[in-house]
């Protein structure tokens, strides 16, 4: 009914900025003065410090901005020390009377303190924009004694540094907060100060629980078994901190179904606390290597439960394999223990295992690295067994080396290739560089297509990257959208790349635009043009709308491309307005069935539009219905509601616009300009008040 209301009232000398003008009770209201505060206030918001319209009308209930010349300075000041813009808008978003502090006598003290203990100028911002109550404690009266306080305690600017990185809160609450009160019951438990000192550098945000919270922490740990006295203590309260009893006891159960006693469990919690914050997957997996390839017992493992948190694949397994070919070599002394070997530093068990014995087995390192495995090891020596050894060997390692292929990757392309000279590899990867092909893309793209070194490089790849170079696709384009789509190189020059560019050339009328086309549908170039039959058929097809159509044709097939047509006929729409704005609007058919349903019910049954004025405007199905067009629509109730929009016959079409219009344009006529007659509309705009709260308010 609204909507019939509101199509037959026009609007009287429109504004420029809008669709609707407004009533004359707004005017003469807005004439008397007594605004010019708060709309100094949100242009110097908005210009000046980034915020967006809507915040700044919320800041500026906070805040009144007089004069420009205090902000100024304190905006200059926070970005001499590093702000970013973007933390300059969330600082005064969050604590807007910072631009009312001094510069030179409140901020700038707090902020060279900072600096003077070593705070990163990145890090203080990041922080301070985060926790911005920290510029407002007193520098003698708070940040210094709590610098002092943790100083005591750490021994290090360095390690303070790493708490107000960590846990910037302490320097919130100072040194008579709840940190002092939890070392405090540390102290009482009998906590040796270095244990101390490792919570507070390793975990200070725990320290900062209220104190019964704290306390319970301590109490569940004593209870467990663990010596308060020994460092082992506080990663357990570590552990406990993240854990409630339910999980605790689930991960526990885990390790009894990997084969631990109940006794074994506990041994190695209260050995390795830290065994429980692994999670059920990787719990599984090291044992099943430590249990299943390398043959320890699980009692074994429980007896050494930090092996758990090694990486398999980048840790055990590598020094595993070291370890039994050093033992086939008899290179290895045989009372030497495994788990010595896996505990033992990266740089100590290469120098010692791996350097020491390059001579007796020259590529025990690229096994280590993973850069070669065992198998194409073997290979290497001539060990493969097979015939034509030799030729799989030089492939998978001309594959690795050259190519930059990883070992599987290059094991899979052996299978279809067999390099047995390097000459013609080499001159097609050297094309490929003389073309803009990066490394990763020339991994990717002989990954992908490994017959391609076996291309003549002069004869059948320069043709087609010369004929792309020269319709004027950048060679950094074609190299990136080759390396992805290499079958169109696989495609004739003359019987198919050269067709497909006239053929698209014809409907997008320059070079340029075919350029656009391959760098958005590469695929265009490399399958047949039946799928294009119908959107190239019609004379309505749009250049730009036949580039989406493009993409809209190779993400959807032809199937589901009806099945959408369907969906439109179903809400109204005949055949020949569903073709039509497919024609206009390609992207219609890339939305849900969902999204265009819930639309349509809401632009037909709510707003009274005939489906054929939906068709004649389709990018609305696109936008948003509950934060776009159903908040614009309860705006504009409420606001003819008011009277404050004049009410005159309006078409389908000016609706329409209101939906198009810019957020901040539509938020700037229609919202903060009746700021005063409806001081709630931002709230029913965002959903926070209801349109009959709203009416029924004072």
């Amino acid at each position: 009914m609204l909507a019939a209301i509101l199509c037959r009232r026009i609007v009287s000398a429109p504004r420029k900025d809008g669709i609707f003008s407004l009533s004359s009770s707004r005017k003469s209201h807005s004439d008397g003065g007594g605004g010019g505060g708060a709309t100094f206030t949100i242009s110097y918001l908005t210009k000046s410090c980034g915020l967006s319209l809507k915040d700044a009308v919320s800041v500026s209930k906070k805040l009144r901005i007089k004069s420009r010349h205090n902000p100024d300075a304190v905006l200059d000041l926070l970005t001499d020390f590093g702000f970013t813009n973007a933390q300059i808008s969330k600082l005064v978003t969050k604590w807007p009377l910072v631009l009312q502090s001094h510069a030179d006598e409140t901020l700038l003290p707090k902020l060279e303190f900072l600096r003077s203990i070593g705070v990163p100028a990145a890090v203080a911002a990041q922080k301070l924009t985060v926790y911005p109550m920290i510029l407002q404690r007193s520098l003698e009266n708070s940040l210094i004694p709590t610098y002092n306080y943790l100083k005591n305690l750490l021994q290090s600017d360095k390690k303070v540094v790493n708490v107000f990185a960590r846990a910037p809160r302490a320097f919130v609450h100072g040194c008579c907060g709840e940190m002092s009160r939890n070392i405090a019951i540390l102290r009482e438990r009998g906590a040796p100060e270095s244990s101390i000192a490792l919570l507070l550098n390793n975990q200070p945000s725990l320290l900062m629980l209220g104190g019964e919270a704290f306390a319970a922490l301590v109490d569940r740990a004593v209870e467990m078994g663990f010596d308060v006295s020994k460092v082992i203590f506080v990663l357990a309260l570590q552990v406990f901190a993240n854990m409630s009893e339910s999980t605790l006891q689930r991960k526990m159960g885990v390790y009894r179904r990997c084969g631990w006693s109940e006794s074994e469990v506990m041994a190695a919690f209260l050995k390795h606390p830290l065994c429980m914050n692994l999670s059920e997957k990787k719990i599984k997996a090291s044992m099943e290597f430590l249990v299943g390839e390398a043959g320890f017992e699980a009692g074994d493992v429980a007896r050494c439960p930090v092996l758990l948190g090694y990486s398999v694949d980048k840790r055990m397994r590598p020094r595993l394999i070291v370890t039994r070919m050093l033992e086939g070599k008899d290179l290895l002394k045989k009372s030497t223990s495994f788990i010595y070997l896996l505990m033992m530093s990266e740089d100590k068990f290469v120098k010692r295992y791996i350097l020491e014995n390059q001579d007796h087995i020259p590529h025990l390192l690229d096994v280590y690295r993973g850069n070669v495995s065992v198998e194409i090891y073997g290979l290497f020596l001539g060990d493969g067994g097979g015939g034509d050894a030799g030729g799989q060997s030089l492939t998978i390692s001309y594959l690795v080396g050259a190519c930059g292929l990883p070992e599987k990757a290059a094991v899979s392309a052996s299978k279809s290739l067999c390099i047995k000279s390097r000459e013609n590899p080499a001159a097609v990867l050297e094309l490929l560089k003389d073309y803009g092909f990066t490394d990763s893309q020339i991994s990717r793209i002989v990954s992908r297509w490994p017959r391609v070194l076996q291309c003549s490089p002069d004869k059948t790849l320069m043709p087609k990257l010369e004929f792309f170079r020269s319709i004027g696709v950048p060679d950094c384009i074609a190299a990136q959208r080759l390396s992805v789509f290499p079958r169109i190189l696989q495609r004739s020059l003359r019987n198919h790349l050269i067709p497909s560019y006239n053929y698209l050339k014809v409907w997008v009328r320059s070079e340029e635009r075919v350029a656009i086309v391959f760098k958005r549908a590469p695929l265009a170039f490399s399958s047949g043009w039946s799928p294009f039959v119908w959107v190239c058929g019609s004379s309505c097809c749009s250049t730009m709308a036949f580039v989406s159509a493009l993409q809209v044709f190779y993400s959807m097939p032809e199937r589901a491309l009806q099945r959408k047509m369907e969906i439109y006929r179903s809400c109204g729409w005949s055949e020949d307005a569903a073709t039509s704005v497919f024609l206009r609007f390609p992207a219609c058919m890339a939305l849900s069935e969902t999204k265009i349903r819930a639309n349509m019910d809401f632009l037909v049954k709510e707003l009274g539009f005939k489906p054929v004025e939906v068709a004649r405007c389709p990018s609305l199905l696109s936008y948003n219905l509950e934060r776009r067009m159903m908040g614009r629509w309860m705006v504009v109730k409420a606001l003819v509601a008011r009277g404050l929009l004049k009410k005159k016959p309006i078409a389908a079409a000016a609706i329409s616009t209101l939906f198009k219009m810019a957020e901040d344009k539509f938020v700037k006529s229609y919202i903060v300009y009746h700021q005063q007659e409806i001081p709630q509309l931002l709230d029913l705009y965002r959903g926070n008040l209801s349109l009959s709260q709203l009416l029924t308010s004072d």
